[in-house]
């Protein structure tokens, strides 16, 4: 679970729904305020620190803290901000609003179990569907065990689905029956490991949490800091948000300066067949 065998890292909160009804708080923040600094960095903390040394709440705000400490405030050049079409019209929203509604940056965490790996990070509204999840990309094998030169190896990958279904699925290279020393893509997927009727929904749990005095799914003040301070440089931009379809991914490729090392909107287009 490091630079040596992992290539990225991708984390994407997208939501499918627009800024109806909260439209005077989202006009004033966007969504780097909204759910960047916040809940986006949260995960990347979560998945990039050290593993802690005991099960406490502390120990593990701790490290989380300590690596989002590591993360480079981003520049400029790191991040796109899009604003869907139509987001003017939308009541509550002030006459020619630079607020954006979309944001996907790339991070680079300045410590040995991270380095040379791209984070990238995306979150909007007005997109395509509505999901969260985790997408890593592991470097390719130095030497693949099957060769074939009708098809290509492409990297083995983790996903991590939180929402709208919690899920995991890795994809895999495997030997396949149909092409002479070649390989095809195999999806392993996790089985359901919770029953519906017993799931709690999300503030349900964090109320119950803060009632039991367990700290672990709430930010310290070290954490906060930190996020502000990867976030800081960027939130007064001067130039407009790129304007994207709603219902799309955002800003196309070549739309906006960012074009290598994007991430991946998610595992669909990956994977054949449907998914969990």
């Amino acid at each position: 679970w490091n630079g040596e065998h992992i290539d990225s890292v991708s984390v994407v909160m997208a939501e499918q729904f627009g800024i109806e009804g909260r439209a005077g708080f989202f006009d004033s923040n966007g969504t780097l305020r909204d759910v960047v600094q916040n809940h986006v960095l949260q995960v990347v903390a979560a998945l990039a620190m050290e593993p802690p040394g005991a099960a406490s709440s502390d120990e593990v705000a701790g490290r989380r803290a300590t690596v989002l400490g590591d993360v480079q405030g981003l520049a400029v050049d790191d991040v796109v901000f899009g604003q869907y079409e139509g987001y003017l019209d939308v009541d509550g929203v002030s006459p020619g609003s630079m607020t954006e509604t979309f944001v996907r940056a790339r991070l680079r965490i300045g410590n040995d179990r991270w380095s040379g790996v791209t984070w990238n990070i995306m979150a909007g509204k007005g997109l395509a569907e509505t999901k969260s999840e985790i997408v890593v990309t592991f470097k390719a094998a130095s030497a693949p065990m099957f060769i074939s030169q009708d098809c290509a190896p492409e990297p083995n990958r983790l996903c991590i689905s939180m929402a709208p279904a919690e899920s995991v699925m890795l994809t895999l290279q495997a030997r396949s029956a149909s092409a002479p020393l070649g390989t095809a893509k195999t999806a392993l997927v996790s089985a359901d490991s919770y029953r519906p009727e017993e799931r709690v929904g999300p503030y349900t749990r964090i109320f119950d949490d803060a009632r039991r005095g367990d700290h672990t799914q709430f930010a310290s003040r070290a954490e906060v800091e930190q996020c502000w301070r990867v976030v800081n440089d960027v939130l007064q931009r001067l130039e407009p948000p790129v304007v994207y379809a709603r219902g799309s991914w955002g800003p196309e490729p070549g739309d906006d300066h960012m074009t290598p090392d994007t991430p991946v909107p998610g595992v669909d287009g990956l994977i054949e067949g449907d998914r969990p």
